[in-house]
This record gives structure tokens, sequence and C-alpha cells, in this order.
């Protein structure tokens, strides 16, 4: 059985030395191959602004519904506790 006389550092060590990216490599402080033309930081994607679409009857349906089942609920429980 690998590993079975490792001491448990050792063992963190063994597991540590398998994995395939550091911790470098991965999170909010990884560094990243491509850098913005400006210099200033990676290069990222331009985002489009999110644009507000209207509601649809079946959206609204499905709303009114949950608010309605919620509703239900409550009051069936509030019956059940209250007495």
């Amino acid at each position: 059985m690998r590993g079975a006389n490792l001491l448990p550092l050792d063992c963190v060590r063994s597991v540590m030395s398998e994995w395939k990216y550091d911790v470098d490599d991965v999170g909010e402080d990884a560094e990243s191959g491509a850098e913005s033309p400006s210099g200033d930081g990676p290069d990222r994607p331009e985002l489009e602004p999110l644009e507000p679409g209207s509601p649809t009857a079946e959206n609204a349906l499905f709303v009114v519904l949950g608010v309605a089942t919620m509703l239900f609920l409550f009051a069936r429980v509030l019956t059940v506790v209250g007495g």
C-alpha cells in the first residue's frame, strides 16, 4: 500500500506534488499570460451592457402562481399552528 508508512505532513507533500496546478496558478492573484495593450492588467473581453426586457405573460403567470402558492402554504401553516 502506497504511503502507509508516511507521516501526515509527508502525505500532504506527496499529494501536493501530484497536483496539476500550483496555488499561484488559480484564484484572484493568478498570473495571466495575456496582458492588456495598456499594460494595466489582464486582457479581458468587453462585456455588452445588459438591457431590460419586457416580461412575457408566461413569466408573469409563474410569478403570480408562486406568490399564490406561498400565501396558501403560509395560511395553512398558520391554521395548523394557531389551532
